[in-house]
């Protein structure tokens, strides 16, 4: 299963909100949210006004099905490294299937965010080990200017 056959590709629903809510100790990564590694907030769940200005589609469900996707439903997975750093927020919002994920739906959700947190720790790491190379050499070239011989 892909992200691609769950998720329509829409706009960041929340790409506005500030970092603050996004925070361990922010409202949106509140523990009581937390589903299979990422963060579930069904409609209702949540004061929207008291977050910044976001986007919210206009979606129509019916009233009596407790399954399908809300406009104020939000679906957050973090981005963490190795050592739990954080690195950004994946959000997706309007599921093409047009109801809220299952267990198996976040889990894949998770995975994905994991994949990606680790790439991106890894592609500084690489980064990092680049510049270190370089340094490296130029010390070792200049060095080879300055040897000199000790005889004792």
């Amino acid at each position: 299963m892909s992200l691609d056959a769950i998720w329509d590709r829409k706009p960041l629903r929340r790409y506005e909100l500030s970092c603050a809510c996004f925070r361990p100790s922010g409202p949106l990564l509140d523990p009581r949210f937390r589903r299979a590694g990422v963060y579930f907030i069904p409609e209702g769940a949540l004061d929207w006004s008291d977050q910044p200005a976001s986007y919210v589609p206009d979606l129509s469900p019916p009233a009596d099905d407790e399954t399908a996707w809300r406009s104020d439903d939000a679906l957050f997975a973090p981005l963490e490294g190795s050592a739990g750093r954080h690195y950004g927020i994946i959000s997706v919002d309007e599921p093409e299937s047009g109801r809220r994920p299952d267990d198996q739906e976040l889990e894949v959700l998770s995975a994905f965010a994991a994949h990606a947190g680790l790439a991106i720790e890894s592609s500084r790491h690489v980064a990092e080990l680049g510049a270190a190379l370089v340094r490296h050499r130029a010390v070792i070239e200049s060095s080879l200017d300055c040897v000199i011989a000790i005889d004792g």
